[in-house]
């Protein structure tokens, strides 16, 4: 019994910030998370989710969803360039 228990709780450890940063848009964390290192998945997790993903939709309020959108804007004009006009905003009208 107690084997089964710990054999979960590492699971629910290793499986669920690669799940966490899947649902927040970071694919890339969750992989390395999944396949390298365990703790790039927990910083993945804990950082902002990308604005236009099922996360930030669910769980981020008016205030939340601006500051996501503010860390996660274009830096250069080159970036800017290549995304079109208010991209979050057409995703969560639609």
């Amino acid at each position: 019994m107690t084997t089964v228990l710990l054999d979960a709780l590492i699971v629910v450890c290793l499986l669920g910030p690669c799940v966490v940063c899947f649902l927040k848009g970071k694919p890339v964390f969750g992989v390395l998370g999944l396949f390298l290192v365990s703790p790039v998945a927990w910083v993945g997790a804990m950082l902002w989710a990308k604005p236009t993903s099922w996360w930030a939709r669910r769980f981020y309020g008016p205030e939340r969803l601006a500051r996501a959108e503010e860390w996660f804007r274009p830096k250069s004009e080159f970036d800017a360039e290549r995304l079109p006009e208010n991209e979050t905003q057409q995703l969560l009208e639609a």
